[in-house]
């Protein structure tokens, strides 16, 4: 096929791509890829390339009034899969993983495939009845966090690449625990922080490293990881060092063990890392092929504590303010044509990747909402943005800074839409 592109003040720019019955074939052999996920004279099988209608599972959606209206209309979703829950005034509450998954053997996806091998083919999809689903679970409450959603028990390849476990398990020890669900407490759920990651991971690193002669500075490190809460809270140095000393230890675990020939391979999950250092700690994973001595986790914590101290004094000066997480891991909001004067930086945040409040460096929740059903429903919601589109108005960014306190604003219901409110401020909000 051939795609012609306009360039403005330039001549138009032809580009041929070959497809196969897979689908297109992004790079020929020759030429070289952008990324090496990309193997030239590869076809990259992608299930968006198939007709669906996604439009007509959101219009019945706005349309559906119970549980088996709203399984009708998320029937027509197909792709990429989603989560869709669900939650009835009388009660009512379910999770489907909706939209089409290939019928796959175990690892495939993780390889490439032999196109003229008829026995790699995608053979058909998962049934519909046969994708994960729950209807009004015992325990009274679901949630998703983009965790696995099914046990090894399940008897379909489902993929590879789920998000780690303890943000969905924070998220239900905390329903579990909850006396009454309010929307205060759903709120303040949405903004925890606390990372069960570090509150298994800390108690380990800090007994590796206990009694270890160390400098004054490594001495108020420790101090303050002694006294931290494992939550990412921006006010903390706590989570600024013990991020920076698991991704050191990860590092120096890894890096002399998957790096042959100037080819460095992808990394163990930290979840494995995490699982080595609780059952194997003397594991020849963590010596150190470089030196003559070998080491055990407890060497590798401390020198991967001590080189985690240093990097943030050379970044960031002793112990105190500075080292704020908030400070040192600040968010960007990047505008979408990356375009540095129209983009929010440098804002202070709470949270991390593995957290109920995920907030990254460049990412975050892009809509937080707590909904109290009812006769008349209420909802709150906020998301980093504004009411106009206008890098000139004053409206431009006007939520970004509540959305980064974790701040949310009780939304307007109208009904009838047209209805005239003392909440509107006009039709222009330039």
């Amino acid at each position: 096929d051939v795609y012609k592109r306009q360039v403005r003040d330039g001549e138009t720019v032809e580009e041929k791509v070959a497809w196969t019955h897979h689908g297109p074939v992004p790079y020929l052999p020759g030429e070289e890829p952008f990324s090496p996920q990309l193997v030239p004279g590869a076809a990259v099988r992608w299930t968006a390339h198939d007709p669906s209608n996604e439009i007509k599972a959101f219009l019945e959606l706005n349309r559906a009034t119970d549980y088996e209206s709203y399984r009708a209309a998320i029937a027509h979703f197909d792709n990429p899969v989603q989560n869709f829950l669900f939650a009835s005034k009388g009660g009512d509450i379910a999770i489907h993983h909706e939209g089409n998954l290939p019928l796959r053997r175990e690892g495939q996806g993780f390889y490439l495939s032999d196109g003229t091998d008829s026995a790699a083919e995608w053979p058909g999809w998962i049934p519909r009845n046969q994708m994960p689903r729950v209807l009004n679970p015992e325990r009274g409450y679901l949630g998703s966090a983009n965790q696995n959603p099914v046990s090894p028990a399940y008897p379909h390849v489902l993929g590879n690449d789920f998000a780690p476990w303890e943000r969905s398990a924070r998220i239900f020890h905390l329903l579990e625990v909850m006396e009454a669900v309010t929307p205060e407490r759903m709120l303040a759920m949405q903004n925890d922080s606390v990372s069960l990651y570090a509150r298994k991971l800390l108690p380990l690193l800090l007994e590796a490293v206990q009694g270890a002669e160390v400098l004054e500075t490594e001495r108020q490190a420790l101090e303050i990881l002694g006294n931290w809460n494992h939550a990412y809270d921006a006010d903390a140095a706590g989570p600024t060092i013990f991020d920076r000393w698991q991704r050191t230890l990860l590092a120096m675990t890894w890096t002399d063990d998957i790096t042959r020939d100037d080819i460095t391979g992808r990394r163990p999950k930290r979840d494995t890392t995490l699982k080595l250092i609780q059952d194997d700690p003397t594991s020849p994973y963590f010596d150190d092929k470089e030196t003559e001595a070998v080491e055990r986790f407890s060497d590798i914590a401390l020198t991967s504590f001590r080189a985690a101290v240093a990097s943030l004094v050379e970044s960031h000066g002793e112990p105190g303010d500075a080292w704020r997480w908030g400070a040192v891991r600040t968010t960007r909001l990047n505008h979408l044509a990356r375009i540095p004067g129209l983009s929010r930086t440098g804002l202070s945040t709470s949270g991390q990747y593995g957290v109920i409040r995920a907030t990254t460096t460049s990412s975050g929740q892009s809509w937080r909402m707590v909904v109290a059903l009812g006769e008349e429903p209420q909802a709150w919601g906020m998301y980093p943005g504004g009411q106009s589109g206008h890098p000139g108005s004053a409206h431009y960014d006007d939520f970004v800074d509540d959305w980064a306190r974790g701040e949310t604003a009780p939304l307007l219901f109208l009904s009838p839409p047209d209805e005239d409110h003392e909440r509107l401020a006009g039709s222009a909000v330039f």
